[in-house]
């Protein structure tokens, strides 16, 4: 059947017509290769439906051996092909050896109308590779978004998870639309706050994104403001380590709260944020009442982190707040201390001010209690202190 491949219909029609086998193998190489196959690899339409109309096997090559007839025409995108052998009964949810059926090809080529055309033709809508990846997973994942609309218009699962616990919602929340995550998230039925294996939420991975509209979709839905992720961090804490105060400001306004366990790593994160540090978010944060003192696992306060960042707003903004300007690392240094090592002189003068006004309100404290012994006591240790301690 080597005329399959020269397109010479007048040859193949008449060898048919003397008894030649549809079904018939050649060689390619090493392989045995079917008419039919043959003329789905050149992208023969017309060659196919011939072969069909003399009763070729839409389903001869085994799915386990390699791409079927039906998966080869999805990937050269053949629409006519594919509708003949749709038509002719092949197998549409036939899967490879990695469970890839030929919709999930379609899906990750984003070609709708094929996925309809399968669709239509009785294919799993749900069916799941070995990774458990669906085909809505799949179009969203390559970001076939007309595709992967098509198929929750379908009945897609959207809730169908891969290995990771990660699901379609998960993935638009993130990097797809508000409109498309409207239509994943219709009638209520799905879970806004569905967790990964490791408790991440689609609020979670908006917030990182910093997609306020995806934010929005899933508060109004019933999204759990406050969910924690495995590590603790919540969408609040997420929204402020990328920086995105209008986020932060999202979550706020929903009842997301800056005094919960993880707030201090919240807050310690802020003057680390991109550019020259995230100041507006320092100061939603405070305005709302996280503790500029708070102290995250390792013992280290958002003053520390303005100071190693040399965020001199964040800095004067956390001091207003009442941040302590003598607090220490785990390891014993001061704030002075290591501003001044790192040469970031200006920083080190608002922390000497500020010393020095701490130290002023606690002598006029104790002047006030009348207790002259702790006066003198507090005024020799002021002047023996050194200026800049050595390091």
């Amino acid at each position: 059947m080597a005329a399959t491949t020269s397109r010479q219909l007048q040859v193949m029609k008449l060898l048919l017509s003397k008894g030649a086998d549809p079904n018939g193998v050649s060689r390619r190489g090493e392989e045995a290769v079917a008419p039919l196959m043959w003329a789905v690899l050149n992208s023969d339409a017309e060659a196919t439906k011939l072969l069909l109309a003399e009763d070729a096997n839409p389903n001869q090559q085994d799915p386990k051996q390699g791409p079927t007839e039906l998966a080869t025409a999805v990937v050269r995108s053949n629409k006519e092909i594919i509708q003949a052998l749709i038509r002719a009964g092949a197998d549409v949810n036939a899967a490879m050896t990695d469970v890839i059926t030929p919709l999930h090809i379609a899906c990750k080529i984003g070609d709708a109308d094929v996925v309809w055309a399968m669709l239509h033709a009785g294919d799993d809508v749900d069916s799941r590779n070995k990774l458990g990846i669906s085909p809505l997973l799949t179009s969203l994942l390559c970001i076939n978004y007309a595709v992967a609309q098509l198929l929750a218009e379908a009945g897609a699962d959207v809730t169908t998870p891969r290995s990771d616990g990660t699901t379609p919602l998960h993935v638009v929340a993130f990097k797809g639309t508000a409109d498309l995550l409207k239509l994943l998230l219709a009638g209520g039925k799905v879970d806004a706050s569905i967790p990964t294996a490791f408790k991440v939420t689609p609020l979670h991975l908006a917030s990182i994104a910093g997609n306020t509209d995806n934010m929005e979709v899933l508060l109004e839905s019933g999204a759990d403001v406050n969910a924690a992720d495995t590590n603790g961090f919540t969408a609040l804490d997420y929204a402020q380590y990328v920086g995105c105060s209008t986020a932060v400001r999202v979550l706020i306004v929903a009842g997301a709260t800056a005094s919960s366990p993880s707030a201090a790593n919240l807050l310690y994160a802020a003057p680390l944020a991109s550019k020259s540090g995230n100041v507006l978010a320092v100061n939603t944060l405070l305005t709302v009442g996280a503790d500029a003192n708070a102290t995250t696992a390792s013992g280290l306060t958002p003053l520390h982190a303005a100071s190693l960042k040399s965020n001199e707003v964040a800095v004067q903004m956390l001091l207003g707040a009442g941040a302590k300007p003598r607090v220490q690392t785990p390891a014993g240094r001061t704030l002075l201390q290591i501003a001044t090592k790192m040469g970031h002189e200006t920083v080190a003068q608002r922390l000497r001010e500020a010393e020095a006004k701490e130290q002023r309100q606690v002598v006029t404290t104790v002047v006030a209690s009348a207790s002259v012994v702790a006066v003198a006591v507090l005024l020799r240790r002021r002047y023996r202190r050194r200026t800049t301690p050595n390091l």
